[in-house]
This record gives structure tokens, C-alpha cells and sequence, in this order.
């Protein structure tokens, strides 16, 4: 009777254990749209010549506003930025946003007609929101330093960036 009341309390404790042999499944799928980022720029070519020191010129003046067209499939924010005024040989300017000093000079864009300026130094964003396949005008504006040391040709290259908007 002790080994019946053993064997009682044991099963008390241990508790039983159940398996299944039946399973289920089930199959997901998903897929994705590549994003794809994109600008082109037309006509992406601004030729503003030969400027006194101090004086500025814009492309408005030049009739040679530029357009940013977003090409990718998604919504689109666009930066720009200059890079100062380079020379292959002799003394390359500095971007500045403040009134340019000795080989130094300030690049500005617009995107309504010259209402307003930032320079390309102090804020990147130009465009926020461009719809795919849409565009951005905008116009650049050049003040020379306001004395150099080189008094030869240089080069200076914009550059959009285009980002997916968040």
C-alpha cells in the first residue's frame, strides 16, 4: 500500500508530456521597389567672365538659370555646395559667406528669381519635396574677393546632391 501512495504522490509531481505528430506551415513572400536617387542638372554650365575685384553677377543676368530635375522614384531633397575657386598653378580663393576679403569669395544660390540668397556655405538645402520627375530651378550669384593676389582664370564646381526625402 506504501508503494501505491509512492507511485500516487510521484505522478502528483511529474507532469505528463504531450507530443504533437500533426504540423502546419505557411509561406510568406515579400518584395521590394528599389529606391532609386537621382538629379540631373541642365544646362550645367555657367560661364559668369571676366569680373572686377568686389563685383558680383548673377545668372539671371546671364540668362543662364539651371534647372535640378529629380529622376528618381522617390521623393526628393536636393543640396548644393561650392567648392572654392581653384587655380592648376597660382592662388585658389575661399568660400566665404561674409563680404570677401583677400582671395576670398562668396557663391550664393536662389530658386525664386533672385527674391533671396543663401550662401552655398551656411545652407546645402535648396529644394525640399521634389516630387519624382519634378524640378527645381535655381540661379548662382558670384561676389569677387575684394583684393587677390592672382588675377587669372578659376574653376569652381557646383555640385547637387540629391537625397531621399524623410
Amino acid at each position: 500500500m506504501a508503494l501505491i501512495a509512492v507511485l500516487a504522490l510521484v505522478g502528483v509531481f511529474i507532469p505528463a508530456i504531450v507530443f504533437a505528430t500533426d504540423t502546419g506551415t505557411v509561406t510568406c513572400t515579400v518584395s521590394s521597389i528599389p529606391v532609386l536617387v537621382s538629379v540631373n542638372v541642365t544646362d550645367g554650365n555657367v560661364t559668369y567672365g571676366s569680373l572686377a575685384l568686389g563685383a558680383n553677377i548673377t545668372t539671371i543676368a546671364l540668362n543662364d538659370t539651371q534647372t535640378a530635375r529629380n529622376n528618381g522614384n522617390v521623393v526628393e531633397d536636393f543640396i548644393i555646395r561650392s567648392s572654392n575657386a581653384t587655380r592648376t598653378a597660382g592662388t585658389n580663393w575661399t568660400l566665404v559667406s561674409t563680404p570677401p576679403g583677400n582671395n576670398q569669395f562668396n557663391h550664393q544660390v536662389s530658386v525664386n528669381q533672385g527674391s533671396s540668397w543663401i550662401s552655398m556655405n551656411v545652407s546645402p538645402y535648396f529644394a525640399m519635396d521634389v516630387a519624382v520627375n519634378g524640378s527645381q530651378t535655381f540661379d548662382l550669384r558670384i561676389t569677387m574677393p575684394g583684393s587677390t593676389t592672382d588675377y587669372l582664370e578659376h574653376t569652381i564646381t557646383v555640385t547637387i546632391i540629391a537625397v531621399q526625402h524623410s
